[in-house]
């Protein structure tokens, strides 16, 4: 049986909804919404809400969220575009909070969060490990003084009572010299509601990090709620796209001081080239007079410098695969000596890897021609990744005001 809301908070707020998380008087078919979230997710399965602006979507999916998952002991991770959107949440939470104990917060990214990272040019390509070793090292060397343990009070007070906002939230963490960063994460596990970004959805390595300290990484501990849910798969096909230019590829090869060797007698530089070089070819054979792009079928430019260094497939992977081991070292390096960032090294060897793997069904790969030169693009049609994990959560609420595309 589900917990009903008690008649002083009826008579309080002059609400006449029989949903416990229901802090508004009920408008046309809310009720019934509530009703029908809270049932399908009882049965372990995922609704589709199309509603025009506002008609209450935030509230009627939180509160069906609700209504399902805390008798269970689950967590309610709501996914919104824009930090503006979880800013909203936490405004019905604080609205729910009237009439029912509920907790929730805002979590946004490391180079959002952390004031030591926030001035940092180029933070958003700079891999999520690559940004905790970043903060690891600032603490270790004294260059971040700012608090790991925040008062549990003041926690409970800001996630169970204030409900303040991404901003406000950075703000009071640092009048009092915390990090709101670890500030948040002390709350993971402790809140009914955690309102996040899209890409703590969509990154696999943020997302297998976030939901250990969620729901101890297992999908059955957790409701998603997904909003804008008509523009999710296509954010999701971009997040997994990825381009290789012409200035990563030369910061690359000027890190390339020395002769390494990423497999025997081919160094890492001459490799480097002669793959650059022959997208440079393929660009000025496949793209003709008026036109920016080339398909490739099977076969990329990775088929020549296989061909060139005499190297099968698993050579190839394996010679990527000492790319992108020599760049993080030389990535840990930087960092060991303050130098913000991620070795091109490493993020060229991650790309490659990528596109050499990305010859299956999954992406559509190309070479573009745009004012600042050559550039290969692979772009996902299949967004596999994300709808495994989709798939593996018993219950999800996916809103929208409009359905198309879906």
């Amino acid at each position: 049986m589900r917990p009903s809301a008690s008649p002083a908070a009826e008579t309080a707020m002059g609400k006449t909804s029989e949903h416990p998380f229901m802090p508004y008087v009920p408008r046309g078919c809310q009720d019934d919404i509530i009703g029908d979230i809270a049932r399908i997710l009882d049965d372990g399965r995922h609704i589709v809400l199309e509603s025009g602006t506002g008609t209450g979507k935030t509230i009627v999916s939180l509160a069906g969220a609700l209504e399902h998952a805390r008798p269970r002991g689950k967590r309610i991770i709501y996914a919104t575009r824009t930090v503006s959107q979880s800013d909203q949440v936490m405004r019905e939470l604080k609205a729910i909070r009237r009439i029912a104990e509920v907790s929730g917060i805002v979590v946004t990214g490391r180079g959002r969060s952390c004031p030591r990272m926030r001035g940092i040019q180029g933070m958003d390509s700079i891999p999520p490990h690559v940004q905790y070793a970043m903060c690891r090292e600032m603490r270790r060397t004294g260059k971040c003084a700012l608090g790991q343990s925040p008062d549990p009070a003041l926690m409970e007070r800001l996630c169970g009572e204030d409900f303040p906002a991404s901003g406000d939230f950075d703000r009071i963490c640092g009048e009092r010299n915390l990090c709101p960063y670890e500030a948040r994460r002390s709350m993971l596990g402790r809140t009914d509601v955690v309102a996040v970004p899209y890409a703590y959805v969509l990154s696999r390595e943020i997302r297998e990090h976030f939901l250990a300290g969620v729901s101890n990484g297992d999908p059955s501990g957790i409701v998603l709620i997904i909003d804008e849910a008509h523009n999710f798969a296509e954010h999701a096909r971009e997040f997994e796209s990825f381009n290789i230019d012409s200035k990563l590829v030369k910061s690359a090869m000027e890190s390339c001081k020395d002769g390494r060797e990423i497999a025997t007698g081919i160094p890492m530089k001459e490799f480097i080239g002669a793959f650059w070089d022959r997208v440079r070819s393929e660009a000025t054979e496949n793209i003709g007079l008026g036109q920016s792009e080339h398909m490739f079928g099977r076969e990329g430019p990775e088929a020549w410098v296989m061909r060139k260094f005499s190297l099968d497939r698993h050579g190839l992977e394996d010679a990527i695969s000492r790319m992108t081991e020599m760049g993080e070292a030389e990535t840990a390096a930087m960092i060991e000596n303050g130098k913000p960032g991620a070795s091109p090294i490493e993020l060229l060897g991650v790309k490659l890897g990528l596109w050499c793997d990305g010859a299956s069904e999954r992406y559509v790969r190309s070479v573009r021609v745009d004012p600042d030169g050559e550039y290969l693009r692979a772009a996902c049609i299949d967004i596999a990744d994300v709808s495994g994990f989709l798939r593996s959560i018993p219950g999800a609420v996916h809103m929208s005001g409009t359905l198309h595309p879906l």
